[in-house]
């Protein structure tokens, strides 16, 4: 009890607007945060522009210095889990019959591989479509749509690795299956995208990415029109 109150002193003296790095017990370490307070046994950072708490005896020690090349292992422990997507309806063009957007639909459920573990990341959803459309190069063109808003990633063009730094953002927002107001529980969600900007054209390819906790965990492509010969991989000639 001592050295836990002395330790939180010593942490309160280290708060500061500057960046810093935190510690914990098992091993992990987190980078560019910023101490918000020390309360009731929790430790409250900020990081991301998100607010994230952990217990105080999990932590072993804070640093002022920003040690960048450390990287980040967030300590809080999430299940891991597969997606399985069905239902999917993909229209063949930017509008519908009644001159409206089309919209890409589909049904997912999502499979837990731990059961003690309750909280889960929650998923990003990447939807690649090829149009008719040519862009400044002459190539057809292809727009990404993303769900949800949070998951865009940074730069222009398919970037894995972009999309691998959202995964590890603290604003991700994380799904508690045990609580009772989580809405929807983990089976037959669904998922509405509407294909704005594809106008009129014909939607000649779609490709659908989703990834789970720390990698992709589902992909289906495919082609619309066979005749339009696509190419392999097109989904990586994006430019925005």
């Amino acid at each position: 009890m001592k050295k836990t109150f002395v330790f939180s002193l010593l942490l309160l003296f280290t708060l500061s607007s500057m960046a810093g790095t935190l510690f914990f017990k098992n091993g992990s370490i987190v980078s560019k945060v910023k101490l918000i307070s020390i309360a009731n046994g929790v430790v409250t950072i900020e990081k991301d522009k998100a607010r994230v708490f952990y217990k105080l005896k999990t932590v072993k020690a804070y640093y002022s210095t920003n040690v960048t090349s450390v990287g980040n292992n967030d300590p809080r422990e999430f299940s891991k889990y597969k997606v399985v997507v069905s239902n999917i309806k993909a229209p063949k063009k930017g509008v519908d019959h009644k001159n409206k957007t089309s919209v890409f639909t589909f049904a997912y459920d999502v499979n837990k591989k731990s059961k003690s573990l309750k909280k889960i990341r929650a998923p990003y959803f990447y939807l690649y479509v090829l149009t008719t459309e040519s862009d400044e190069y002459g190539h057809r063109r292809v727009y990404r749509y993303y769900v949800p808003k949070i998951a865009k990633p940074k730069g222009k063009g398919y970037d894995e690795a972009a999309i691998m730094a959202k995964l590890s953002d603290f604003k991700r927002p994380i799904w508690n299956s045990d609580r009772k107001d989580f809405h929807g529980g983990l089976s037959g969600r669904k998922i509405s995208i509407s294909l704005k900007s594809v106008k009129k054209r014909k939607v000649l390819a779609w490709r659908l990415e989703v990834w789970g906790d720390s990698e992709m965990v589902y992909q289906k492509s495919e082609v619309q029109y066979p005749e339009s010969r696509v190419g392999k991989k097109w989904w990586r000639r994006i430019r925005k």
